[in-house]
């Protein structure tokens, strides 16, 4: 009950108006909580938005997010993922310094919800995002995350590898982790260009700090927002049968659809040239079906896909 005591709070902070204001709800746990957060602080009639997914993952998603809107009196807004994967030719990934890398997977579905929000008066969107950095494991705890290192990417050459191993990161250490503050400026632009004002309640020091001080057992697995959620809910779904929406799937499907263009956007961009990336394995990922990746590799792809559209050449 603290931890929605708190979202609440720093939503009550804002100068927020039911007409103007828009959550997203992806059906996920960070975006489930700030939801339930907002329609506390606001009262119903709040707008939401979300994708929508396929398959057994999708049909728990969905049911998720039916419950969290009826729970909230939401004017729920949902688009089908699969219509909008990435890098097709309408994607702004397709223009230099397009979409930041360090942005959301979903930046063609979610710049035509950004239109239309625009367009129903909204003129703040809340969201969930810098939800996955609360729950830490700090060292010597038990279960602690590793996070993906390139130092140990097969994407890299020796050299590449000592050089991504010594580097230190130019992020000071604080509550809050470089990766928040990355999405956030990533994302922000584009909401901002739609005259969308961005909140992100996750993103303050002292709810880091809070949830930071508790005993592991509390932030291991994200127990505390399972149990806030069951309690404000009175649904249990996060507790008992939790399927994580994936955009995996989505990913796929875009990469598949779109390989000659990512490959001659790698090739353009002269990484695949550089010394301390290995181009021969780089080349023989993006020739084999992204569907039989392992996850790893796969995730290091995508990533490096983005940074090739976001450096192509301004000619496109």
């Amino acid at each position: 009950a603290a931890l929605v005591d708190v979202l609440v709070a720093l939503l009550e902070a804002r100068p927020l108006a039911v007409s103007r204001t828009a959550v997203e709800v992806s059906g996920g746990m960070d975006s489930a909580l700030t939801a339930m957060a907002t329609a506390r602080a606001l009262g119903p009639g709040v707008m939401s938005v979300g994708a929508q997914f396929e398959g057994t993952m999708g049909a728990a998603q969905r049911g998720r997010r039916r419950m969290l809107c009826e729970c909230g009196e939401f004017d729920d807004l949902e688009v089908p993922a699969m219509r909008f994967a990435p890098f097709g030719p309408a994607s702004h990934r397709r223009r230099c310094f397009g979409v930041w890398p360090e942005d959301e997977n979903y930046p063609e579905l979610f710049e035509t919800v950004f239109g239309t929000l625009a367009d129903a008066g909204i003129d703040t969107l809340i969201t969930g995002l810098g939800g996955d950095e609360l729950y830490v494991a700090y060292e010597g705890e038990e279960e602690a995350h590793t996070p993906l290192s390139l130092a140990g990417s097969h994407y890299l050459t020796a050299e590449g590898k000592r050089l991504a191993g010594a580097t230190a990161p130019a992020y000071p250490p604080g509550r809050l982790q470089e990766s928040c503050w990355k999405a956030a400026a990533g994302r922000a632009q584009r909401l901002l260009r739609h005259g969308l004002w961005p909140v992100y309640p996750y993103h303050s020091t002292d709810l880091a700090a809070f949830v930071g001080s508790l005993p592991v057992e509390y932030r291991r697995d994200r127990r505390l927002l399972r149990r806030a959620l069951t309690r404000v809910t009175g649904d249990a779904v996060f507790e008992t049968d939790y399927v994580k929406e994936g955009f995996r799937d989505v990913a796929v499907r875009g990469i598949t659809d779109n390989r000659d263009w990512l490959i001659a956007t790698a090739e353009r961009s002269g990484l695949l040239q550089s010394r301390l990336l290995d181009g021969a394995y780089i080349r023989k990922q993006l020739a084999a079906e992204p569907a039989g990746l392992a996850d790893r590799d796969f995730n290091y792809l995508y990533f490096f896909l983005t940074i090739c559209c976001f450096f192509q050449p301004p000619d496109g």
